[in-house]
């Protein structure tokens, strides 16, 4: 978590000898990681390698504003490559109140305003897809 703290994410059991060895994680959230490497030999001994750093880039940003909203409510999206959008706004007992269908949108910013003017006051979660892969669900509150 911060180069200090550390927890197992996997486990390679050895081939032997010299080796090159790899490992997937997968699902990383934005931001700085810190990874090392815990060596354990057949005798009982281990050796734990330099602390390693990575920064995964958030691949997108979704805002919304204003929020609370009382009638119409503007998303700015940002994606690092073309990818399918789209938008499903659910009430809070998940029914579809309304839906932006999936369109292919280019890298770099976009902007959306929607007319939420017909919807009654409450709780909504505004959910974000790019590529069918859920990008961001954001709590929006309806005055």
């Amino acid at each position: 978590t911060n180069g200090s703290a550390f927890k197992s994410v996997g486990f390679v059991n050895s081939k032997g000898g010299p080796n090159q060895y790899s490992f997937a994680v997968k699902d990383l959230a934005a931001g700085e990681h810190y990874f090392r490497l815990n060596q354990l030999d057949y005798n009982g001994t281990s050796t734990f390698s330099p602390v390693r750093s990575l920064t995964v880039q958030a691949p997108f940003s979704v805002g919304i504003s204003p929020n609370p909203v009382q009638d119409k409510l503007t998303m700015q999206v940002t994606l690092e490559k073309n990818a399918s959008f789209s938008v499903e706004l659910l009430n809070s007992v998940g029914q579809r109140s309304l839906l932006l269908a999936p369109r292919e949108i280019p890298k770099g910013d976009s902007q959306w305003q929607f007319d939420l003017s017909n919807l009654p006051a409450g709780i909504y979660y505004c959910v974000c897809k790019a590529d069918n892969v859920l990008l961001e669900t954001i709590k929006v509150v309806k005055q």
